[in-house]
């Protein structure tokens, strides 16, 4: 992107600020995973940090990058994690990422992906046991993240048709 993706606005918000939102509108605290404890290993970094500063028994992981999540997505994961007691990460189209969420004792096991190089995501979710939880096609747009400046002109786009849909959604909730 070229710049900090986190400080981009979206509809008065930064990205940040999108991933916060959606946290606290679930009744969440919000922790921000500035650096990783151990570096060059991708989002597996990242996850390894916000286990080591969890203050949970199970940690949701939001992206910087995702502004449209939303709600439902997020209760949906989470009820599916306390339910089968493991966790889960979003699935679309057979690819598995962000949001996700993990019980901090996986630590562990994180640590030995991070030993073993083994850094994508659906690697991790293997190695943890983790299922994935299917989000339909018609709902893909809330997990879209901006990694281009294409991506970002086609986030403003969805922000244009969506967006007052999104902060209803928000207003319901409070």
């Amino acid at each position: 992107m070229g710049a900090e993706k986190g400080v981009l606005e979206l509809g008065g918000r930064s990205l940040l600020e999108w991933s916060e939102v959606w946290a606290r509108s679930m009744g969440w605290g919000c922790r921000v995973v500035r650096e990783d404890r151990v570096g060059r290993c991708g989002p597996v970094g990242g996850v390894h940090a916000g286990l080591c500063l969890a203050r949970a028994g199970w940690v949701v992981f939001l992206a910087v990058d995702m502004p449209f999540v939303g709600r439902e997505i997020l209760a949906r994961l989470v009820d599916e994690a306390m339910r089968r007691g493991r966790g889960m990460f979003c699935e679309v189209g057979g690819q598995v990422g962000f949001p996700f969420v993990l019980p901090c004792s996986a630590v562990e096991r994180v640590e030995q992906a991070i030993g073993d190089r083994a850094y994508s995501l659906r690697a991790l979710m293997r190695r943890l046991e983790a299922e994935g939880v299917m989000v339909e096609p018609a709902e893909a747009w809330r997990l879209m993240n901006v990694n281009t400046p294409y991506d970002w002109k086609e986030a403003q786009r969805i922000w244009a048709e969506r967006g007052s849909f999104l902060c209803a959604a928000l207003e319901e909730n409070r």
